[in-house]
């Protein structure tokens, strides 16, 4: 073999390894672009998750009526982004309580053997499609109930046996669960096939 020849097969395998390389270089800055982009959906999803929290409330009547406090109940999102609603459902001792929408509070006070007094309660239902904001609380339920120590304990203790549970979404469409009973926020596992 002379020495061109040589030569030439030395300028080919290098001109080969220069495209092996290039190739691999650009394969490497694919990965690593693919990587970024992942990255940005990840915080992109963050950046709009919301997160409900329930508070449940007694506290002296507003308008100092003597004997008198008020019961108040509220679902509020402390995420960053809307929480769409999917489902709103009132449970107690393990029974969903079932009702038309206007009735659902005071059904669940009948079954929760709460007295209320007075017509100026308000009562309120989050539906599916209902959106809270972040930073938003929406006040569920405000009765005014006796307002003795005993009755107040008594009214704790049964809302004991009640329990919430919220469908919700963001707008990624990322859905959790969120239980009153346990305070679980429980990431929904997507249903294979499911559309939307």
């Amino acid at each position: 073999m002379d020495s061109a020849t040589l030569a030439l097969i030395v300028s080919a395998l290098s001109m080969t390894a220069t495209v092996i390389g290039t190739f691999v270089i650009q394969r490497r800055n694919m990965l690593t672009a693919q990587d970024q982009l992942e990255a940005a959906r990840s915080h992109y999803r963050l950046s709009v998750k919301p997160f409900l929290v329930a508070t449940r409330s007694i506290l002296p009547d507003e308008e100092k009526t003597a004997g008198l406090a008020m019961l108040t109940v509220c679902l509020l999102n402390t995420g960053m982004g809307p929480a769409i609603i999917s489902s709103f459902t009132v449970y107690v001792d393990d029974k969903v309580v079932d009702s038309t929408d206007d009735q659902l509070w005071i059904n669940t006070l009948k079954l929760l053997s709460v007295e209320t007094v007075g017509t100026n309660n308000y009562h309120h239902v989050v539906n599916k499609g209902f959106c809270i904001n972040p930073k938003e609380s929406i006040t569920l339920l405000k009765v005014k109930i006796p307002g003795s120590l005993e009755n107040q304990a008594t009214v704790q203790k049964s809302f004991a046996r009640s329990k919430m549970v919220v469908i919700y979404e963001s707008f990624y469409k990322e859905s959790w669960t969120y239980d009153t009973s346990g305070h679980k926020q429980q990431k929904e596992t997507p249903v294979l096939g499911k559309v939307g």
